[in-house]
């Protein structure tokens, strides 16, 4: 992380940074490890994302912990499913998979529960992925489609794809009554 922040000029972001690796170091480290569960490459994996945070640094919120908490966290678990489809290449890993992972991972869900305690929220947070990040990272962080395909490390029309995928599911469960 130390060689990470010497990329950045800016000694204000410097700093930031620095006190987002305080912050959230151990626990996107758990993350990562929910997922992968292997030391090694949950490490790749937080570094991978610190990389991506550092480039879309004025894309984390300073003032809301939550919001940045939410957006880190994303990132982390994109990059930690992409650690496990490169260690995972030869065999075939399908969906399910990594949403059994990501249940594992996401323990009772807290990550993504907002502070308002919407109902919203609540539906998209019992969401699969991507279709939760995408959603909490268009609506609730703000993010532009080019800055949703960065952070997700995809292509902006897969980000664009999966969020329409998102909103059409989404408009479903709400005319079924919430229940996903």
């Amino acid at each position: 992380m130390f060689q990470l922040l010497e990329l950045i000029e800016n000694e204000e972001d410097r700093e930031f940074c620095r006190k987002l690796s305080e912050q959230f170091d151990s626990a996107m480290y758990h993350v990562a490890y929910g997922i992968l569960k292997n030391s090694a490459d949950a490490e790749d994996a937080v570094q991978e994302s610190y990389i991506a945070i550092i480039n879309n640094l004025d894309k984390i919120s300073r003032e809301n912990c939550h919001k940045a908490w939410n957006y880190i966290v994303t990132i982390v678990r994109s990059r930690a499913i992409n650690v496990y489809r490169r260690r995972n290449r030869e065999s075939k890993m399908d969906e399910d998979t990594i949403e059994n992972l990501l249940q594992e991972s996401q323990g009772d869900g807290e990550i993504f529960e907002l502070p308002d305690g919407s109902s919203m929220s609540e539906l998209i947070g019992r969401m699969k992925y991507p279709y939760k990040d995408v959603l909490y990272l268009r609506y609730y962080n703000e993010l532009s489609y080019e800055e949703i395909a960065t952070a997700l490390d995809t292509t902006v029309d897969n980000a664009r794809h999966i969020s329409s995928r998102a909103r059409k599911k989404l408009q479903e469960k709400l005319e079924k009554g919430n229940s996903l």
